[in-house]
């Protein structure tokens, strides 16, 4: 989308906040959840919320992880946009460290042992958003591409090198078949699946006071060569692709989240597929892996703070917690209190995301991340499509992160 067409929408949607002409409280929600499936329970539950507080009308924005971001950034630097606003879980400091979240730390008191992975949320001691969705990546693994590889039912790979071998045997049986489906440059998304092998190789993206990167070490080398081997028997694609290649039957392994489960589970299948945790080097304890979430901040400007608090106190409750995570697919509910219940071949599936949530990290808390990712992205992509050696690009990496960090210090 255009600038201007970014600047008609945030126009658009500033106009409709205060007061209705009904006399109403408008109180603005901009979220992301705009697909047939999850949109309405959405609506409903503002209904419901409306119902209970008559003299409140919300009004939803919807938005894109395409440009998202940007409309979120331009509405706030406009000193408005709307009362409450969804937020990816690495979004939250950026806008938290520019003045335009208010800060939730008293509102949270009694949410805050009820609700999962506050981390995020946090910056420089304070609470500046709510979880409301939150996610991890496991390994989905093609049985029947393992079986005509030459491996036993029984077999999953618990090592780098299980998983890696097994992805050049099944690349080996040719007829456009992959072993593992690699992402491309795509925004937001490769980084998700590279820091998952630096992490487990012991890697930590900031040196202990946050002033430089990491990636140009030990750890560093080891995951992006690990990628790379991976990839060179793979198929290099975004992250739908992938998917549509490993629903066809046509890839070993995939690193994906909950909708893949629920996109395999509608379709009828010529192949056998089983999930698990993420591997680590030495296959001891499960890999480390990503996880995000989705939030819920309050503005700055916003004039209805208190009303705006109450909305999000209200989604989180466990019954629309509950609710909400049966609409997207969630294995892994935000509230502790939310009861899920899964049929048969979905309770294996769940256990495996819960397992690896507990052995899962988000990405740092730095106000300059988005840019930090472009930067690592980047990097990956000149390593993965041979632009420069593996080393070259770990160095470019942390050199071009330290100008944005550089940048960000004296801002």
């Amino acid at each position: 989308m255009t600038l201007a067409a970014i600047l008609i929408f945030v126009a658009s949607m500033m106009l409709s906040c205060g007061k209705s002409s009904s006399g109403r409280t408008v109180v603005t929600f901009w979220q992301f959840w705009t697909n047939p499936e999850v949109k309405p329970i959405v609506q409903q539950m503002i209904g419901e919320f409306e119902k209970t507080h008559p003299q409140v009308k919300v009004q939803l924005g919807d938005l894109t992880w395409a440009d998202g971001h940007e409309k979120i950034a331009i509405a706030l630097a406009a000193g408005g946009g709307p009362d409450v606003i969804e937020l990816g879980s690495d979004w939250i400091s950026e806008f938290a460290a520019s003045g335009k979240l208010s800060d939730l730390t008293a509102a949270t008191q009694g949410l805050a042992d009820s609700l999962l992975m506050w981390d995020p949320a946090i910056y420089q001691g304070k609470r500046y958003a709510v979880p409301w969705m939150l996610g991890t990546r496991i390994l989905f693994c093609n049985r029947t591409l393992l079986t005509q590889a030459g491996y036993d039912e029984t077999f999953v790979p618990k090592t780098w090198i299980e998983l890696a071998e097994a992805a050049a045997k099944i690349s080996r049986l040719g007829d456009n078949r992959f072993g593992f489906g690699s992402n491309s440059a795509e925004r937001h998304r490769l980084y998700k699946k590279y820091l998952p092998f630096f992490w487990s190789a012991g890697g930590e993206v900031f040196n202990s006071n946050m002033t430089a990167t990491q990636f140009n070490s030990d750890a560093g080398r080891k995951s992006l060569e690990y990628y790379l081997r991976l990839s060179a028997n793979g198929l290099v694609e975004t992250q739908a692709r992938i998917e549509d290649y490993f629903a066809a039957g046509k890839i070993g392994f995939v690193i994906s989240g909950e909708w893949l489960v629920k996109k395999l589970s509608r379709m009828e299948r010529s192949f056998d597929y089983f999930v698990t945790t993420m591997p680590s080097p030495g296959g001891k304890k499960p890999g480390v892996s990503f996880a995000g979430g989705e939030y819920l901040v309050v503005s700055s400007a916003s004039k209805n703070p208190d009303m705006a608090m109450e909305l999000i106190r209200f989604l989180v409750q466990s019954q629309n917690d509950t609710m909400f995570a049966r609409a997207t697919g969630s294995f892994t509910p935000v509230n502790i209190q939310s009861t899920m219940t899964y049929d048969a071949e979905l309770t294996p599936i769940a256990k495996v995301f819960q397992q690896q949530l507990r052995n899962s990290r988000s990405t740092p808390v730095h106000p300059a991340w988005v840019s930090l990712e472009e930067a690592l992205e980047r990097g990956i992509e000149q390593a993965l499509y041979k632009k420069k050696s593996p080393d070259d690009a770990l160095q470019t990496i942390d050199n071009d992160c330290a100008a944005i960090l550089k940048k960000y210090a004296t801002q």
